[in-house]
C-alpha cells in the first residue's frame, strides 16, 4: 500500500537506497535487482484486470495498411501478446484474425498497441469479441 510522502523525504530515502546499494557486492546488488524484479512483476500481474491464457497461436494482423503474421504468446479477454521483431509504437491500432483449434470461425478484433518490448507488443482490444469472450 502507497504511503504518503513529501518530496524532501523521498529525497531523503532515495539517496539513503544509493549509499546502502553502493555498500552491496555484485552479487548481493544482483540478488535484490532479482528481488524487486519479481515484485514489480507481480505487482503488474495482480493489476490486470483479465486472467491471462498462455497459447501459441498464429495471427495475420495490420498495422498501418501492412500485414503481418506472429504468433499471439498470451490472450486475455482485454487484450494480447505477440511475439515479433517488427517495430511498431504504442498508440497504433492494430486488427487481428486469428483462430483457435476447435473453433471453427476465425476471430476477427481491432484494438491499439499498449506496449512494446524487444520480444513483441501488448495489444489492448478497443472492444470485446463476443466470439473470442466465449472461447475464453
Amino acid at each position: 500500500m502507497p504511503e504518503s510522502t513529501n518530496k524532501s523525504e523521498d529525497t531523503n530515502i532515495t539517496t539513503r537506497l544509493i549509499k546502502f546499494i553502493e555498500t552491496l557486492s555484485t552479487a548481493q546488488k544482483k540478488s535484490l535487482f532479482n528481488q524487486l524484479e519479481e515484485q514489480q512483476r507481480i505487482r503488474r500481474k495482480n493489476l490486470r484486470k483479465h486472467p491471462r491464457k498462455i497459447t501459441s497461436v498464429v495471427s495475420d494482423y495490420a498495422v498501418d495498411d501492412r500485414v503481418f503474421k506472429d504468433f499471439i504468446q498470451n490472450i486475455s479477454a482485454g487484450g494480447v501478446f505477440i511475439q515479433t521483431s517488427s517495430s511498431f509504437s504504442v498508440g497504433q491500432s492494430i486488427t487481428l484474425t486469428f483462430s483457435f483449434p476447435g473453433y471453427e470461425e476465425p476471430i476477427k478484433v481491432a484494438g491499439k498497441i499498449a506496449r512494446k518490448s524487444s520480444e513483441g507488443i501488448g495489444v489492448k482490444f478497443s472492444e470485446m469479441n463476443k466470439d473470442l469472450e466465449a472461447i475464453l
